[in-house]
This record gives C-alpha cells, sequence and structure tokens, in this order.
C-alpha cells in the first residue's frame, strides 16, 4: 500500500509540476489528502457530495497555482 501512496504522489506531483505550480510537492500532497477524504465520505455519505468536494478543492489548488503565477510576474 505505502508503494501505491508514494507512486500516487510522485504521479500528482509531476503533473502539478508540468501545471507550472510553483509548490508541486505541496499541492499533491494537498491532493492526496482531499482524495483520501473524498473516497472516505464516498463511503460513509454521499458519494456525489464528496466528488463535488473533491472537484472543488483541486479547482482551489488550481486556481493557487494561477494566483501564484499573477504574483510572480509582477
Amino acid at each position: 500500500m505505502r508503494a501505491h501512496r508514494d507512486w500516487l504522489e510522485a504521479s500528482v506531483r509531476a503533473a502539478f509540476a508540468t501545471t507550472g505550480h510553483p509548490h508541486p510537492a505541496d499541492a499533491a500532497r494537498r491532493w492526496l489528502v482531499l482524495r483520501d477524504g473524498a473516497m472516505v465520505a464516498g463511503y460513509l455519505a454521499d458519494p456525489a457530495a464528496a466528488q463535488a468536494a473533491l472537484t472543488a478543492g483541486v479547482r482551489e489548488l488550481m486556481a493557487d497555482r494561477r494566483a501564484q503565477g499573477r504574483i510572480a510576474s509582477t
């Protein structure tokens, strides 16, 4: 299980780096926590609500990337 989580985090970190996120490792860790929470919430409560929360969280991570890019370029 640990090897899978390490692989998943590395894959997500690479994806954030590809998008130009200023802190891909931090974003990947935050994404992993969001994903873990969404999986548990999907099992214990409403899967659609869990998916919506995960989607909103990822959008916020990407908005952070865009905001950081604007700050860095000014």
